[in-house]
């Protein structure tokens, strides 16, 4: 019986050790765990938005997809760690619903067509989409890295959406079923617009133009509701409008980018290193989709002609006929304000300093 007693006493005290060091044991864990969630408890985490009217593909997609990427990158050890959904292709809003839906909070940022807004509180937006405004890819990225983004960033404060860079959609031109050679041949034909200097620019040489979104003109061009359109190389092929279109003539009627905007209220709601952690993503992204839309411009100008559509050569008395018809364009915009007056002299500064042949450089 004394043996059985003593046994047992052992058997209690191995059991209490294995208790006492289970619960030591798991002590040390629960410690760890706190300590873990502890440090990440201090990091907010925020979901953001990010819709555009474009095929991932497209110069369009890879700025905001690369975009996307680098906002998750560059806060991972920010104050707050933001996580990004992409929206492409209109998925959420088309280009004449962006504006709004970006400064009512619809999304957190948004790609604007700039030549989709109207309005008289923010004017000097009417000189993104001008006809002939830059002579050049090189022009145009040294305008939005300097005085011009700045000042059309300021105006863009007016709509309550904050721009936070520039997504590179490529170049404009004049498509349609009828022969495209001068000015003189657009005359009284029914033309789909892109703003209001497109528009005017179209009244001014004898056209009738219509304003519609992109997803809606394959459909309009096949229906004979219009006769030709403003859009650029990349759309002509991403948008099969090939399939509907006959003619087009060798010429850079506008040099575009895309704002892109972010909420005011959103951003202005944002820490300092978030903001500055998305304005280095946007670096990354305007960069790498300038170049794509440079490459792949000549690209789709050979698939257009291996579609079977005939791209004019205007000589250079033609192609003068081209410049001079925007040029009351240019000069109205202008007198607007001495802003208006003193932008157009600088864009006129860079055009010099960057003419045509500087992009192949």
């Amino acid at each position: 019986m004394k043996k059985i007693l003593k046994n047992m006493s052992f058997a209690v005290i191995a059991l209490g050790a294995i208790i006492i060091a289970g619960c030591s044991s798991n002590s040390e864990n629960d410690n760890s765990e706190n300590e873990s969630s502890g440090s990440d408890s201090n990091q907010k985490e925020m979901t953001v938005r990010i819709a555009y009217n474009l095929q991932k593909e497209h110069s369009v997609g890879v700025y905001f997809e690369t975009l996307a990427e680098e906002i998750e990158k560059r806060t991972e050890n920010a104050s707050i760690k933001l996580k990004t959904q992409t929206f492409p292709d209109g998925q959420l809003y088309n280009d004449t619903q962006m504006v709004d839906a970006i400064s009512q909070g619809g999304v957190e940022i948004g790609g604007i067509n700039a030549g989709m807004i109207s309005s008289d509180s923010a004017q000097l937006l009417e000189s993104f989409d001008m006809p002939f405004l830059f002579k050049s890819w090189s022009a145009e990225k040294a305008a939005l890295n300097g005085e011009y983004g700045k000042v059309i960033s300021e105006d863009f404060e007016k709509l309550k959406v904050k721009v936070i860079g520039w997504a590179k959609y490529g170049t404009g031109g004049v498509y349609g079923n009828f022969e495209i050679n001068q000015p003189d041949d657009i005359k009284n034909m029914k033309i789909r617009s892109v703003g209001k200097s497109v528009t005017e620019w179209l009244e001014d040489v004898g056209a009738s133009p219509t304003s519609m979104s992109s997803q809606e003109v394959f459909q309009a061009l096949e229906r004979k509701m219009i006769d030709g359109y403003i859009t650029g190389n990349s759309s002509v092929i991403d948008r099969s409008f090939y399939e509907v279109t006959q003619n087009a003539i060798d010429l850079t009627l506008t040099h575009t980018s895309f704002p892109v905007g972010a909420n005011l209220e959103w951003w202005n709601g944002l820490p300092e290193d978030v903001q500055n952690a998305i304005l280095e993503a946007n670096k990354v992204a305007f960069d790498l989709a300038f170049d794509k839309a440079f490459q792949d411009n000549e690209k789709y100008k050979e698939k257009m002609k291996e579609s079977g559509m005939n791209i004019y050569q205007p000589n250079e008395e033609e192609l003068q006929a081209w410049y001079d018809s925007a040029t009351k364009i240019h000069e109205e915009f202008a007198q607007k304000s001495d802003t208006a007056k003193q932008l157009m002299e600088y864009i006129d500064k860079l055009n010099e300093q960057y003419p045509i042949e500087s992009d192949n450089k």
